[in-house]
Formats: structure tokens, sequence, C-alpha cells
């Protein structure tokens, strides 16, 4: 019996780590324009490595707690530092809901799982947003959504790179045709 429980948590972690990050590599602004929720240029204030639940509201973190009651490998990766939390001053909006001055950009600690690594302290970037949590499939029996988290999401396939005054013009182009569209 320990042998066959002993295979299957094997398995089950060695089925977990053959899912590299695999990017649609699109060159077009405009495709990732209309496919982000929200795009902003902003300066990092902080970078740090923070556990998984800390990206959750309170009651966020008591869904998954509640769903998940017995399943000690689930509620284990609410303790893992897998995420890095950006804090981001906000210079510009390009598309989306009016945001704070600062907000929280979480991303995955690894590019094998998508993160976008390169964030630092001090510098600017234009970074695609999302309101959906990348992990959001390690918890689907918690039904979490949008206002279960306490930040938006990135990835290192969403074209989130370093400002560039190229980009900004052609974000800006397209932020002002959809408005003229509204």
């Amino acid at each position: 019996m320990r042998l066959t429980l002993l295979l299957l948590i094997l398995v089950g972690l060695n089925h977990q780590t053959l899912h590299a990050c695999k990017c649609d590599v699109k060159d077009d602004i405009k495709a990732h324009f209309e496919g982000t929720e929200v795009i902003v240029h902003g300066k990092v204030i902080s970078k740090e490595y923070v556990d998984f639940g800390q990206s959750l509201t309170a009651k966020g973190l008591d869904l998954v707690c509640e769903s998940y009651e017995n399943n000690f490998e689930v509620l284990d990766f609410l303790d893992k530092d897998f995420l890095i939390k950006v804090e981001l001053e906000v210079i510009e909006t390009y598309k989306g809901q009016e945001l704070p001055k600062r907000i929280s950009v979480y991303t995955a600690r690894t590019s094998g799982a998508c993160g976008y690594l390169a964030f630092e302290t001090g510098k600017e970037y234009q970074i695609y947003l999302s309101t959906t949590c990348y992990f959001n499939f390690q918890f689907k029996k918690a039904n979490l959504d949008k206002s279960h988290y306490n930040g938006f999401w990135t990835n290192r396939c969403a074209r989130t790179d370093e400002f560039d005054s190229a980009e900004d013009r052609e974000l800006k182009k397209l932020s002002t045709a959809k408005h003229r569209l509204k």
C-alpha cells in the first residue's frame, strides 16, 4: 500500500514538472492589446518572493481552505513561495479599469511556469495584466474569481517588458482609437 502511494505521488510530481512554459509568440501589439484586460506603464517600487496564500484575499483563502479541507497537497501549495510580488507605481493606464496609484502584480517565480523574471526595482515597464490568476487550475473546486485576489497577474507570454517609447506610442494610438469607437 505504501509503495503504491509513493509511486502515485512520484508520478503526480513528475506529471506537474512536465508542463513547461510555451508561449504563442506573436509580435503583434494590436493582438495583445485586444486580448489583454489591463495594460499599464509602471515603475517597480519593490519586488519580493511570496507564497501563493498572500496573493489571495481573506475570503479567497477561506474558500480554498474550505474546498480543500482534507487535501493537504493542495493546501501545502498555499505556503510555497512560488510567486514574485511586484509593487508597482502606475504611471499611465493604456487599457482597462481606473487603477489606484499603486498596485500589486504577481508572476510565477520560475520561467518554466512562465514567470516574468526581469522586473527590477526602479525600472519602468509596459505590463500586460490579467485579473485571472494563472494558477487558478490548482484551486478549481474553490471557484475563485478576480475578487478573491490581491492584485493583478502577468507572465512572460503576455508581452510585458521594459518600457519602450515606440511601444508607448503604439499603445497610446490603440487606446485613443478604442475610446473613439465607444
